[in-house]
């Protein structure tokens, strides 16, 4: 079985890249499909990568091609943009001293999780970086294979993470405040014109703008910048539609699904286990700021904790709806985190990468 990961040109619908593409994200989209009717969290994303995994342990020939991801990149980057609103402009002053301690937070955390990472799960200096700071699940991947990271330990890393945080904390804070969590909010189905056109703009001129300045994850920081731009000064209130935002999910999943051929099942549960642990230190230090925080800004600790918790701007943002907790102080909490990840990883990781070739 050999698994391809393309980066010709030549993709054409009748070459084996174009073949191998269509095949994979087909199984990839199935099992996304399937984790939908199960009602499984992150199901598009899970789905994928467990569908792929599957498939890559039999005779197929699957691939896809890697200059798909530039326009996940983009994608992501105006989905993190969209945060970015006049209403959130307004409000921010006031919100000024929590969103100051999440560069602390990450001073304290992300030391300790890359620490953790090298020492106890004895990863190399990049995977150890983009693996297990608490970034987004899809940067980070991204990010890390583009980087030269071992893309099955940064899958499995962030999903044992982000599947314990959207198992343990929606139950916690259900049973905590007798809220219901059953509801479900989605997406757009479609846009109008001019909101589309505004976006697809925002991921175009953003990846070109971030391309030429080059900035760390170009296309994904230089549509986001765009599109906070766009947001910020009220030319549009949208947000990438749900299906576009599945199709991305599908195919992180696909590619990082892939690396599961040949899985060793003891590596592959010392990473989940100690990506485990590592979550649930990262959780207790965000409980331990939101607690903090409550006596010195008087907002609700509810409000505080999902800020904090090391998950996914949208998760974060709809456990925050479902619970009548403002969504946009949420996501203007973990927008501002993953915005500050993306630069501060490269950084730290060409600093341990030095480090380790000049132990001296």
């Amino acid at each position: 079985m050999v698994v391809h990961r393309f980066t010709g040109v030549n993709a054409t619908a009748s070459s084996p890249i174009f073949r191998q593409t269509a095949l994979t994200l087909a199984v990839a989209a199935l099992g996304g499909a399937l984790f939908v009717l199960l009602q499984a969290p992150l199901p598009w994303l899970l789905g994928a990568l467990v569908a792929t995994a599957v498939a890559a342990q039999f005779p197929v020939r699957l691939g896809v091609d890697l200059r798909l991801r530039a326009g996940a990149h983009a994608v992501l980057g105006v989905m993190i943009g969209s945060a970015f609103t006049p209403e959130l402009l307004s409000r921010a002053a006031s919100w000024a001293l929590s969103l100051s301690a999440i560069p602390l937070y990450l001073l304290i955390a992300v030391p300790v999780a890359i620490a953790f990472g090298k020492r106890v799960m004895k990863l190399d200096p990049v995977t150890a970086t983009f693996a297990n700071i608490p970034g987004g699940l899809s940067e980070m991947i991204l990010s890390g294979s583009m980087l030269g990271g071992d893309l099955r330990a940064l899958g499995v890393a962030h999903l044992t993470r982000l599947s314990l945080i959207l198992v343990l904390v929606p139950f916690a804070l259900e049973w905590a405040t007798q809220a219901s969590l059953s509801g479900m909010v989605g997406g757009p189905v479609s846009l109008p014109p001019r909101d589309a056109m505004l976006l697809a703009l925002s991921a175009g001129v953003g990846a070109g703008l971030g391309k030429a300045l080059r900035l760390p994850t170009p296309y994904l920081m230089g549509a986001l910048l765009v599109s906070a731009a766009v947001h910020l000064a009220g030319l549009t209130e949208a947000r990438p539609p749900g299906w576009l935002l599945a199709m991305v999910q599908v195919f992180i999943g696909a590619l990082v699904g892939m690396q599961f051929r040949g899985a060793k099942k003891g590596e592959t549960l010392r990473l989940v286990l100690g990506s485990g642990a590592l979550t649930l230190v990262l959780l207790l230090l965000a409980l331990v700021f939101a607690a903090v925080l409550t006596r010195l800004t008087g907002f609700g600790f509810l409000a505080l904790s999902l800020a904090f918790v090391p998950g996914g701007i949208a998760e974060m943002a709809l456990i925050a709806l479902l619970l009548n907790v403002d969504p946009v102080f949420v996501a203007a909490h973990h927008t501002l985190r993953v915005a500050l990840i993306l630069p501060l990883a490269r950084v730290l990781r060409a600093r341990l990468v030095r480090r380790d070739a000049d132990p001296g």
